[in-house]
């Protein structure tokens, strides 16, 4: 909710003296008043409009107060909408009780008390844009989130793509992840190396550079990461499962989060 919209509360009264009142002593209070002489015109506001706060009479001709809040709370949209009972003769416990059954959150005796009218009201009011603006920062986020899920989305989709393309390429292939697992590699990599697919998806590629090249693999890899360049050419000695020394040339390129290297 925008900080400069003001908060709607509702006062219903079938007396207009008594709403004349209660807009006299709310009107320094930041709040969008609306008013209604009987339940059904209460009931049709709540129908176009959504409140941080019902008033509500106990004492009405056709529609009691007590009728009006059942309707209120049966309705989605405004079952949630604070209400309290503003009355000048239904002090008996069993009608304040009934009141509090419906859903009131609090009941006020005529005639009211201007401090204390206010007091609560601004509370409400409070309560309410406090609310708004979490589910306002609230759908922010989860617009954000869903933002990111379309993007990696994307992303898998252009990495699938590009991993599946590899086995068609006569060179050797394989996808690494920036902690040095293997994502995925073409058939000419693991048979050059000696491992199947699947034995490869289990190792790091520092299981297989000897210890004198990881050194220069780690820092090529960091200035890939930094941006310094996209690509970059290497020697490697690689170890074969069988503990071959394997003297290659390759290129390491950086593909989004990936490195690949291409023999």
């Amino acid at each position: 909710m925008e900080p400069t919209t003001q908060s709607k509360i509702l006062i219903v009264d079938d007396l207009p003296e008594n709403i004349f009142v209660l807009e006299r002593i709310l009107r320094k209070v930041n709040v969008n008043i609306f008013k209604a002489q009987s339940g059904m015109e209460a009931l049709s506001l709540i129908l176009y409009h959504e409140f941080a706060l019902i008033l509500l009479d106990v004492q009405m001709p056709e529609m009691d107060g007590f009728e009006t809040a059942n309707f209120i709370r049966q309705n989605e949209s405004s079952k949630n909408v604070p209400i309290i009972f503003v009355t000048a003769i239904s002090k008996e416990p069993e009608n304040i009780s009934k009141g509090f059954e419906l859903g009131a959150f609090d009941y006020l005796f005529k005639p009211v008390e201007p401090e204390i009218i206010k007091t609560k009201v601004r509370f409400f009011i409070e309560l309410y844009e406090e609310r708004q603006n979490f589910l306002h920062k609230s759908k922010g986020l989860l617009l954000q989130l869903a933002n990111c899920e379309t993007e990696l989305k994307k992303q898998k989709a252009y990495i699938d793509l590009v991993v599946d393309s590899i086995e068609y390429i006569p060179n050797s292939i394989a996808y690494i992840k920036s902690n040095g697992g293997f994502l995925h590699c073409n058939t000419n990599f693991s048979q050059l190396i000696g491992y199947s697919k699947q034995e490869v998806a289990t190792l790091s590629i520092e299981d297989l550079i000897t210890p004198n090249d990881l050194i220069k693999y780690r820092s090529i890899t960091n200035n890939l990461c930094k941006g310094d360049a996209q690509s970059a050419a290497i020697q490697l000695n690689l170890i074969s499962k069988d503990q071959t020394i394997l003297e290659i040339n390759a290129n390491i390129n950086l593909i989004d989060t990936l490195y690949s290297l291409v023999i």
